[in-house]
């Protein structure tokens, strides 16, 4: 759902449990606040996410490339599995950015939803220069007699959760420790295309994903399991741009799923990653590859076997 000031919601959403953010990922601690609004005494409101598309942080640091952990429709998901039951997706853009807390709280928040209750994270803040602190938030919701809840830091280890340190664990290749944080496998789905059916000629067909940018892990090949239509296949997948075929460079998610029978191409399919192997290597020849690429298998059975 796209949402303009100008263009209030339904009444159907009045009197709503809001919550607003970037919620990339819908890690652990987007669950604790997640979990706050399904409270009993807010049974039988409209539990609403608002949102942002663009992540802000593309417009507001475009010198950072931004990128999101997961797609949108990830988002909307893992959402409406937690019980959420509107996701409101606001575009961000350079007017957006300008805009002071009070106007936002005004336009987007109290005129679209007339909230009974918004709970936000420890570190929320909004508007034009981060000007609407949770003081400046909690004054705007007393005048308006709305109820404001704060979730406080979620820890694991010792270490509180956010988007950022799970993107700097995959970054590592610390899948494991990411997948903690997370609650789930760090994964990418997307529609497989029409390969040039070389992988099949070396023993192993794919299934590829063309990528328009860089995931959050590093170009290798991983360890993965595939979700194709609700069923989940072993597999073994190559991030990157298969430097000893292609001529043309184009960053691609290669997979190869175990006991698979039938065509994939105009599919949908979703990989999680589950254990780094190697980084992605120019060999000298087909033949050299092709002999790394049953190394690479008989390792990533062995994984499955242990597992």
């Amino acid at each position: 759902m796209q949402l303009h000031p100008d263009h209030p919601q339904s009444d159907l959403l009045s009197n709503s449990v809001l919550t607003i953010g970037n919620f990339d990922g819908v890690h652990l601690g987007h669950q604790a606040l997640l979990q706050q609004m399904q409270q009993p005494e807010f049974a039988g409101l409209p539990h609403i996410v608002v949102t942002f598309d663009p992540h802000p942080a593309e417009i507001l640091y475009p010198e950072r490339k931004t990128q999101r952990l997961f797609s949108l429709q990830d988002q909307q998901q893992e959402l409406a599995k937690r019980g959420i039951t509107h996701w409101v997706c606001i575009r961000f853009d350079k007017t957006m950015s300008q805009m002071q807390a009070q106007d936002f709280f005004e336009n987007y928040l109290r005129k679209s939803f007339h909230p009974k209750a918004i709970v936000v994270g420890y570190d929320f803040s909004f508007g034009k220069s981060r000007a609407g602190t949770q003081q400046v938030l909690q004054d705007l919701c007393d005048k308006n007699k709305i109820s404001l809840q704060v979730v406080p830091e979620f820890n694991l280890d010792g270490q509180i959760i956010s988007t950022t340190l799970i993107k700097e664990l995959l970054s590592q290749q610390k899948l494991a420790q990411a997948a903690q944080m997370l609650g789930r496998n760090y994964s990418f789905a997307g529609e497989v295309q029409q390969g040039l059916g070389i992988g099949e000629k070396l023993g192993a067909a794919t299934a590829n994903l063309m990528l328009q940018q860089k995931l959050a892990v590093p170009n290798g090949v991983y360890i993965t399991r595939t979700d194709f239509s609700g069923q989940v296949y072993q597999s073994i997948s190559n991030l990157g741009y298969s430097p000893t075929i292609v001529q043309k460079p184009v960053l691609r998610l290669e997979t190869h799923l175990f006991d698979f029978q039938g065509e994939l191409p105009g599919k949908r399919i979703k990989v999680e990653f589950l254990q780094y192997l190697r980084a992605e290597k120019k060999f000298a020849d087909i033949e050299e590859l092709k002999n790394q690429i049953h190394t690479d298998l008989d390792e990533a059975k062995r994984y499955f076997q242990k597992s």
